[in-house]
């Protein structure tokens, strides 16, 4: 389904979970592992570079970032909050950083959010059924709200790759992803109805 974007922007950075907004606007969550592409996956559906800083530093990113979308999908003006959660499943990071990051994510999803109307898992097609995506997908299962998987970076797979790939992660979601590439667009006009339940 095509759609044109109005404007994007961000919104609103969270490091606490006090700082938090009210849940007055339509909000969709992209979760994933670091380094899985979540900034790279915002920036193509918005058709802009940078509005979502890319790092090569898995782990960089601790905060909850608001972008504030308007776009026409469907025929119909529609706005939405797009939320990009920090990564998870960075190594790396310190007990303190792990610590912080629990209490902001649980602060964020487990609070049965009122505006928050789906949750989107951002998995990697290069390697279905990580234990961390596994583990998520089944965290967020239990929280309750309407769920979707997108697994991003296809166009690094060949055509026969991609295929068996997302058989695998259908098999362990129990759900097919959709499959998506920043780089070449790929799955967008297939991929916002499905953000925006349409």
């Amino acid at each position: 389904m095509k759609q044109k974007i109005h404007s994007a922007e961000l919104s609103l950075s969270c490091g606490r979970p006090d700082q938090l907004p009210p849940p007055l606007e339509p909000e969709v969550a992209l979760v994933g592992r670091s380094n899985v592409g979540k900034s790279s996956l915002i920036n193509s559906l918005v058709n802009r570079k940078n509005l979502a800083r890319k790092s090569n530093t898995p782990g960089k990113t601790r905060l909850v970032n608001f972008y504030r979308i308007e776009l026409v999908c469907g025929g119909a003006r529609r706005r939405l909050l797009l939320v990009d959660t920090p990564g998870y499943g960075y190594a790396q990071a310190s007990r303190g950083e792990r610590r912080r990051f629990d209490e902001l994510m649980n602060a964020y999803l487990n609070a049965r959010r009122s505006s928050l109307e789906r949750v989107a898992l951002v998995c990697d097609l290069r390697h279905p059924g990580k234990s961390a995506d596994l583990e998520a997908w089944e965290w967020l299962t239990g929280l309750g709200y309407p769920l979707l998987a997108v697994a991003t970076k296809a166009d690094k797979l060949s055509k026969n790759a991609r295929a068996k790939n997302l058989a695998a992660w259908s098999r362990a979601l129990g759900t097919r992803p959709l499959e998506y590439s920043a780089a070449e667009g790929f799955g967008r006009d297939a991929l916002w109805p499905l953000l925006l339940g349409i």
